[in-house]
């Protein structure tokens, strides 16, 4: 009798140390894939909204980064628009007042008359004139700029997007991606990837 209750306690034993070792320790944490969003479905959010992407899968840093790039990009856009707008304004009534000092000089002086009496000549003299010929350089200094920011914007929106199609993929790999400013200038990218068993 008591070596059958003897084999029995080292039976359980047994089965409690096998169930031990199969059993995951407490502050072991498997990692759930389902919770993050699949690459494609990043990519597009982030289109969408900036940083969208990157904060479906947890990348928060990155997410705000691209978010303060692509709307500041967009706010200089839209303001540069506007002030192409307000010189258009300015164009118009330089271009006005221009005309209305052509056409009096015009009726001071004959020989002016005949000169300015050709459309092409009359409106030569008006794009000549300092005024005019100032605001709209600065109209096309603002179209330059304009432009500018609109690639911006494009280059941020799109490389935005495809950060959060990477991150995507990277959400269950144990690595880190991180952007240093170089002193002389530039940026350089670190990728750590931990090696060899975690602590337990």
């Amino acid at each position: 009798m008591k070596r059958f209750v003897i084999v029995a306690a080292l039976a359980l034993a047994g089965n409690s140390a096998l169930a031990a070792q199969q059993t995951p320790r407490a502050d072991t944490v498997a990692v759930d894939s389902s919770q993050f969003i699949t690459p494609g479905k990043a990519f597009y959010r982030s289109l969408l909204v900036p940083g969208w992407g990157q904060a479906s899968v947890g990348a928060y840093v990155r997410g705000g980064t691209f978010f303060a790039l692509q709307t500041s990009s967009a706010y200089m856009m839209l303001k540069t628009m506007a002030k192409i707008g307000e010189a258009r304004q300015v164009e118009d009534r330089h271009t006005a007042a221009a005309r209305d000092s052509l056409r009096a000089l015009m009726e001071e002086d004959t020989m002016q008359m005949r000169i300015l009496s050709d459309p092409a000549a009359f409106n030569t003299a008006v794009d000549s004139t300092p005024r005019v010929r100032q605001v709209r350089g600065l109209i096309n200094s603002r179209k330059s700029q304009r432009q500018d920011w609109i690639t911006y914007t494009v280059v941020w929106t799109l490389a935005s997007a495809v950060d959060a199609f990477v991150a995507a993929h990277l959400a269950d790999f144990p690595a880190t991606l991180d952007a240093i400013p170089r002193p002389t200038g530039g940026t350089q990218l670190q990728i750590t990837v931990p090696v060899g068993k975690h602590p337990r």
